[in-house]
């Protein structure tokens, strides 16, 4: 039993260490790394994957979005119309998608 005491507190600043040193990482390979003139490193690879990912992928991302935005407009259209107010649906939808889903669904697709 003398060998399990500590042991929970050492794993969690094993832990804590290992969350640091991600973080560190990640902030050395996003600032400092693209722009180092390294032989293994081809920053003109990492302009063609910006592009590929941002730019390029518009089309089916405009594609996910709209039906995604149809499907809640006709959602909330039943909702809205036990209330009265269908006039609403278009703002409810913009302002929905604008704020929430665009970004989150960017993000996924």
């Amino acid at each position: 039993m003398s060998g399990f005491v500590g042991r929970g507190t050492y794993n969690t600043i094993a832990y804590v260490g290992g969350i640091g040193n991600l973080a560190r990482e990640a902030a050395y390979w996003t600032v400092v790394a693209p722009f180092k003139k390294k032989k293994n490193v081809q920053s003109g690879l990492v302009f063609v994957q910006m592009s590929r990912v941002g730019y390029k992928s518009l089309g089916v991302v405009s594609l996910v979005l709209l039906f995604v935005g149809m499907a809640l407009a006709m959602q909330m259209a039943y909702i809205l119309k036990k209330f009265g107010v269908t006039e609403y649906v278009g703002s409810v939808v913009g302002v929905g998608m604008f704020r929430e889903l665009g970004p989150l669904l960017t993000g996924v697709v």
